[in-house]
């Protein structure tokens, strides 16, 4: 158990599992779920930064990564980059990102 709630979350591809210790009184009904997994679409995005590596840092500020289109990682589609965020909903949500070069 110590083990497992250590780790306090596994990545499934595609979904993430959240673990937490059960009190004696947990009613699941009650329980209010705030994270939800989205797609982001990055419009306009120079093909520098299609790399999995500049994509992970444009969206670490929306939520947690999950996992990225494949036509985005083949560079196929070419006008947007398609990225699973996992989002936590009782946040700051954000309309739009900006990313910024030098």
């Amino acid at each position: 158990m110590r083990k497992i709630l250590g780790q306090w979350v596994i990545n499934l591809k595609p979904g993430i599992l959240w673990f937490f210790c059960w009190s004696p009184d947990f009613n699941p009904h009650s329980k209010v779920h705030t994270h939800a997994q989205i797609w982001v679409r990055l419009m306009h995005l120079p093909q520098e930064y299609w790399r999995k590596q500049k994509l992970f840092e444009i969206v670490y500020g929306v939520g947690t990564l999950m996992i990225i289109d494949d036509a985005t990682k083949s560079r196929l589609f070419g006008i947007y980059a398609r990225i699973l965020v996992d989002v936590d909903m009782s946040g700051k949500l954000f309309d739009f990102i900006l990313v910024e070069r030098e």
